[in-house]
């Protein structure tokens, strides 16, 4: 299981990475490699939110505008609450939930209402 799947790698441009404060990209993929894993070996994330920040490494770009999930074979949980939210953000909040994010994973996502027992 991965808790939160971070910024993810190179689909910020280089004025989101200044203006975000992001010093270095996500290096799961290295990480996960150094121990023998990849992302097809991932079976569960568990989403504490789904801003920008977490929800990034959710998915990856494949071509202009078309981007697809990066843990295909995993269930992806979070809060019943928080997923609305992404689909249907309010004024304050529309800055933080990208459509990137959530349109290539949503058939692989299980939300809860206030507890998941796993």
């Amino acid at each position: 299981m991965l808790i939160d799947s971070g910024i993810g790698n190179g689909k910020l441009t280089d004025k989101q990475l200044l203006n975000f404060v992001v010093p270095e990209q996500s290096k799961l993929k290295d990480l996960l490699e150094k121990r023998g894993l990849t992302v097809n070996d991932i079976d569960a994330v568990l989403m504490t939110n789904l801003h920008y920040d977490n929800a990034c490494g959710l998915t990856k770009k494949i071509k202009e505008d078309t981007y697809e999930t990066v843990f295909k074979n995993a269930i992806i949980y979070t809060s019943e609450v928080e997923w609305h939210e992404m689909r249907k953000p309010n004024i304050r909040s529309v800055n933080s939930y990208w459509e990137m994010n959530w349109k290539p994973i949503v058939d692989q996502v299980e939300t809860f209402k206030r507890k998941l027992k796993l």
